[in-house]
């Protein structure tokens, strides 16, 4: 982002996402929606430009960094097919961050959004700090927002996925493509600021239905990020069914003899009879 550093603590649940390794990598943006899922735009995870990503596991090892300097894994791509927007869902919870929602309507012509993102500047090539840079609208279509920076803001690599926030903070768009004129490796002949985004006001439905079911597949049901158990018994059960999660959203079933009366396991340590 050819723009300011982001003040210490602004905009927190904007974050870093690594792909490949350490040889051949690259980074783009995303913000927290759900404890469980970032959005971002679903051309980062694209082998080639333009082309479709499937859903499911990401091609390369991919990581979210948080603002607190937390690297979470990437498991899952759930891209949109209409748009150029993503959900990838983190294997642990972040409970620590709250997530930004959405914005209910598309911004009026000529607003001015605030966009936020890790991506190169005037003089780094990989930034660790966030950047932010002020956009006004020029126009919207269904699915994307035309933008222009103000005084000399630009997008640049690695702002791609990220956040495009209106006055209220609430998400208006996710970063996809930009002219970036005035970003580090771009001919300094080159002028134009404009960029593309892409709308997300109306989003909020398949948001919600894709990160619904995040805490029953992770098996996670409290959000602190550890592997929960759930444990049935009764008067005249010989054994005790335990389902022990396999961390990728299965789960080894077996059958235990308890070795005692059920009556008795309410004095055990760390026994909580519902």
């Amino acid at each position: 982002m050819a723009g300011p550093e982001a003040a210490a603590g602004q905009l927190p649940s904007v974050v870093k996402l690594g792909l490949g390794n350490e040889n051949d990598s690259r980074a783009y943006t995303g913000v927290l929606v759900d404890r469980f899922w970032v959005l971002t735009a679903a051309g980062c995870f694209a082998g080639t430009p333009g082309t479709p990503v499937p859903a499911g596991k990401p091609a390369l090892k991919t990581t979210a960094t948080l603002s607190d300097g937390k690297a979470v894994e990437i498991t899952e791509i759930v891209p949109r097919d209409d748009r150029d927007a993503a959900l990838v869902r983190l294997a642990t919870a972040v409970t620590t961050i709250k997530p930004t929602t959405l914005a209910a309507a598309a911004p009026a012509a000529n607003a001015e959004l605030t966009a936020a993102g890790f991506g190169r500047t005037k003089t780094e090539w990989v930034p660790d700090k966030l950047h932010s840079g002020t956009f006004t609208v020029n126009s919207t279509t269904a699915t994307t927002l035309a933008i222009t920076g103000k005084g000399t803001d630009v997008l640049c690599k690695g702002d791609t996925g990220g956040p495009l926030l209106n006055s209220a903070g609430q998400i208006a768009g996710v970063n996809s493509r930009s002219w970036q004129s005035g970003c580090l490796g771009t001919q300094a002949t080159k002028s134009r600021t404009g960029a593309i985004s892409t709308r997300t006001d109306d989003l909020a439905q398949w948001i919600n239905t894709t990160t619904y079911r995040a805490p029953a597949t992770s098996s996670d049901f409290n959000g602190d990020g550890k592997t929960d158990l759930a444990l049935t018994g009764g008067q005249g059960w010989t054994c005790l069914p335990v389902a022990i999660s396999k961390g990728d959203g299965t789960f080894n079933v077996t059958c235990n003899t308890p070795g005692m009366d059920w009556g008795d396991w309410a004095a055990e340590n760390g026994v909580k009879v519902a």
